[in-house]
């Protein structure tokens, strides 16, 4: 009975590890601004409760850097929050999809002076697809 029961233990805890890990690496995604259709590359690094992101081309100052908030109990996604601006919150989900890429969704918690209604929501969202490279 114990060896069935460090056995089963074991098993369950490489399998949720080898999930867990699965987000780990560099990305590369195309990013669509939801208010105008603009578009844009980012690279990203999740790195265990670590992201970071910026876009490509960009100085490695200007990381943006995340920290995991929750992992996707029953689907494989994790969700970040912008953690060193007092301003800006943005959350940011990568999920998993069956094709083996990625997809990418942020919504910004600030507000943009420029728009209102439904415009103001949709100028806070960007959606995209990521490669993963490591």
């Amino acid at each position: 009975m114990k060896k069935l029961l460090l056995i089963l233990g074991v098993s369950l805890g490489l399998a949720t590890s080898a999930l867990g890990n699965s987000f780990n690496g560099f990305f590369v995604c195309e990013i669509i601004y939801v208010s105008d259709g603009s578009k844009e590359k980012i690279s990203m690094t999740i790195d265990g409760n670590f992201m970071k992101s910026k876009r490509v081309g960009e100085d490695k100052k200007w990381y943006n850097q995340n920290k995991l908030i929750y992992r996707g109990q029953y689907n494989s996604f994790v969700t970040f929050v912008t953690q060193e601006n007092a301003i800006i919150e943005d959350i940011t989900t990568v999920t998993k999809i069956k094709d083996g890429g990625f997809h990418y969704n942020r919504i910004g918690t600030h507000r943009d002076d420029k728009y209102s209604g439904l415009k103001q929501a949709q100028a806070r969202h960007k959606v995209g697809l990521c490669t993963k490279f490591l």
